[in-house]
C-alpha cells in the first residue's frame, strides 16, 4: 500500500527524538499492546501527525502531551486525565523499546498533578 510509512524511517524518526532531551510536544495513539508514538516541536504539527499516523495505523484515542528528559528519565506530562497511567507507562516504554530498540525510563503524569503522584521512573 502507498500510504504505509517506511518502518525504516519511523525507527530513525523515533530514534532522534527519544534522544532529545528538551521539551516536545508527543501524542501516542495506542493500538492493543503496542502503538505509535509522534513527537513535534509544536502543538499544530503534532496533532496532524497524530491524526495521520492514527488514518493510516488505526487504533485508539490519541493521547496527547509534553515529554521532557534523557532516554533514562522521560517524562510524559498528559493533557488529560488517563484511566491507567500506570499501565500506560509501561505501553510507552514497551513502544519505544520495540519500534527504536532503545530502552526508556518513562513516568507519566497528569498535567496540574504535583510530582508526588507521578506513576512509573521508579
Amino acid at each position: 500500500m502507498a500510504d504505509e510509512p517506511d518502518e525504516k524511517e519511523v525507527k530513525a524518526d523515533l530514534i532522534r527524538d527519544l534522544k532529545v532531551t528538551r521539551r516536545q510536544y508527543f501524542a501516542f495513539i495506542p493500538k492493543g499492546s503496542l502503538g505509535r508514538l509522534v513527537f513535534n516541536e509544536d502543538k499544530t504539527t503534532r496533532d496532524a501527525d497524530a491524526k495521520e499516523a492514527k488514518a493510516t495505523y488505526g487504533g485508539g484515542t490519541i493521547i496527547t502531551g509534553i515529554c521532557t528528559g534523557a532516554l533514562t528519565d522521560k517524562e510524559f506530562i498528559l493533557d488529560k486525565k488517563h484511566d491507567k497511567p500506570e499501565d500506560l507507562c509501561a505501553q510507552l516504554e514497551l513502544v519505544a523499546r520495540k519500534t527504536s530498540g532503545l530502552s526508556i525510563k518513562a513516568s507519566v503524569k497528569i498535567k496540574g498533578q504535583k510530582d508526588t503522584e507521578a506513576v512509573g521512573a521508579e
